[in-house]
């Protein structure tokens, strides 16, 4: 893409009941050179099965039927149980990993991804809600749980794990497991304002502080045992991203200001430690999920301090063909029509049985990556591009999608008849891994599935629960994952331009401050737009400015928060604007 030195106009171009639309015609996000990565340049600009549905309206009816419309479900699908722990003790709300998995979560409280990711979706969408006015959240905010709840994962010394500690089933003490978690409960209690003196954060992060001295600033290694203070090494891999999710903690620790002067330096060695790892790496460590998070912390560290860590390196290892992984070959984003169409930016095994993407992998790191847009907007279309992929492939993991009619394996779940909750995952087609091939052949895709039951149709097959014996029919519906569906909610809106996306920078960054707030503009097409914005930021002051995000000059100033903005985006480009709250 070209720049062009275009001067900066502003115009009042109608007043009417009270909403005022203003032309805004700024310099672009390719005025500050974009970086390419060929990898993620070779996506579609414009997929040929483009289209983008109504994830807000699923987000909320998803958690409408979990937590609010408890009389109207059917069969139940959650539990509330009583638990006690270091840092809560009451009522938790139980939610199983894979709908239908019920008796598992009637014993104890189930996995934090189940729990704390739905949890952390929720408070995303409603973060992003309560800044536009929502009316679905103002109606049922004060019907949602008190999410508190989540603090049963952490255990005395703030280290928090995917399930309560000493309960069973045992900890998986993977990195990646604990780290996720982290983020989820961490970013949950931020949003709600449940841990205002950042207790539990506080004592993670001198907990992690501990941890990297014992490793030396090195993760190569599957994980670590805070019991003994040693390395955990299973001999079949390393999760050497880990470094990714450390840095991220300490550095919401420095965002939050917390911690004697003493302790926010060993804050940012901390940091410092773990980006300089990643930094020294020579391959991609990416393992499961973490390492998005990694590039989110280089890309912040880079901005508050100055430093120059290779963002862009980190990005690529991110979103790659998965050929130079450490240790998990194959692992990395999806690039390949399935069943003729394009399935695009999806995250997952590019190897396994063709091609098997996950709805969790995809959602968190939109979660994690949309705000390095701020930081490094040299990345801006180049991350955008990826997102606009990804926000139109995830619709094949929705049972309703005329797609994966009559490819997918739990066609008539009696849980989710709404069709609200993810297939945990799409593959190529209905691979079989018994069988080892496609069932109705290659083209027999996408196939909405997960790991549970790989064939078409198992809605009518019995499963076994952990320590519970047989459960009701099984589902490859899942919470672990599909439970976060309001962050990849709260990151996009749609435009009045169908193909044009407008991205928020800042909603699933928690700890920074929201007066920063940079919305991102996409235009995938090979014709210049205007595109009117919906940036009613209402939240905390009625009236903003709007600054050009590159020049920092500002078009508006005193715009009210029922302003419609129009904003120019060149072809195949990113427009910024940042709101200033007065």
């Amino acid at each position: 893409t070209h720049t062009t030195d275009i001067h900066i106009k502003f115009k009042m171009w109608i007043a009417k009941n009270h909403i005022v639309l203003f032309l805004l015609f700024v310099l672009q996000a390719d005025g500050q050179k974009q970086i390419s990565i060929p990898y993620i340049e070779a996506l579609p600009n414009i997929p040929n099965s483009w289209k983008i549905i109504d994830f807000e309206a699923k987000a909320e009816g998803l958690y409408e039927w979990l937590y609010i419309n408890k009389t109207s479900r059917g069969v139940t699908s959650f539990f509330n149980v009583t638990f006690e722990s270091p840092w809560y003790n009451g009522t938790v709300v139980s939610l199983p990993s894979y709908i239908g998995q019920t008796q598992v979560c009637s014993v104890a409280p189930g996995e934090s991804l189940a729990v704390s990711g739905t949890a952390y979706g929720a408070s995303l969408l409603a973060r992003k809600q309560l800044q536009h006015v929502h009316s679905w959240t103002r109606l049922h905010q004060n019907q949602m749980p008190n999410f508190s709840f989540v603090k049963i994962y952490a255990s005395e010394d703030g280290v928090i794990w995917n399930n309560p500690p000493g309960k069973l089933p045992p900890q998986i003490p993977t990195f990646w497991y604990s780290l996720i978690n982290h983020i989820f409960v961490l970013s949950t209690l931020k949003s709600n304002n449940l841990d205002p003196k950042h207790e539990l954060l506080y004592k993670s992060v001198l907990s992690w502080v501990k941890a990297d001295k014992a490793l030396n600033g090195n993760y190569n290694h599957t994980g670590f045992d805070f019991s003994s203070m040693k390395a955990i090494d299973n001999g079949l891999w390393t999760e050497s991203d880990a470094a990714g999710g450390v840095a991220w903690l300490a550095l919401a620790a420095l965002d939050a200001g917390i911690g004697t002067d003493s302790e926010k330096l060993s804050f940012k060695t901390l940091a410092e430690n773990s980006l300089n790892f990643l930094q020294s790496q020579q391959n991609s460590p990416l393992y499961e999920c973490v390492l998005p998070w990694g590039v989110l912390a280089g890309a912040k560290w880079n901005y508050k301090y100055g430093k120059t860590y290779n963002i862009t390196k980190f990005l690529e290892w991110s979103l790659s063909d998965g050929k130079n992984n450490q240790y998990r070959k194959g692992w990395g984003m999806i690039n390949a029509q399935w069943g003729g169409l394009d399935s695009t930016g999806l995250v997952g095994s590019i190897t396994d049985g063709g091609g098997y993407a996950f709805i969790g992998n995809g959602i968190w790191a939109a979660a994690a990556l949309a705000p390095v847009i701020r930081y490094e907007p040299q990345l801006a279309r180049i991350i955008a591009k990826w997102l606009y992929n990804l926000v139109s492939s995830t619709r094949f993991f929705y049972g309703d999608q005329p797609e994966v009619t009559g490819k997918q394996s739990n066609p008539k779940d009696k849980w989710d008849y709404n069709n609200n909750i993810a297939y945990e995952g799409v593959r190529k087609c209905d691979y079989n891994r018994t069988y080892s091939k496609c069932v109705h052949g290659s083209q027999f895709g996408p196939f909405a599935t997960g790991d549970w039951c790989e064939s078409v149709d198992c809605d009518n097959i019995t499963w076994n629960c952990h320590n519970a014996g047989p459960c009701y029919a099984g589902s490859n519906r899942v919470l672990y994952s599909g439970g976060a569906l309001g962050a990849l909610a709260a990151v996009f809106s749609t435009t009045n331009d169908s193909h044009i996306l407008q991205l928020d920078t800042v909603v699933t960054d928690v700890f920074a401050e929201e007066e920063n707030s940079v919305f991102g503009y996409f235009n995938p097409k090979s014709s210049d737009a205007w595109v009117e914005a919906k940036t009613h930021y209402c939240k905390n002051r009625e009236y903003y400015n709007i600054i050009d995000y590159t020049t920092n000059m500002v078009l508006r100033h005193n715009v009210g928060c029922n302003t419609l903005v129009s904003v120019f985006v060149e072809a195949n480009s990113v427009t910024l604007i940042r709101l200033q709250q007065i």
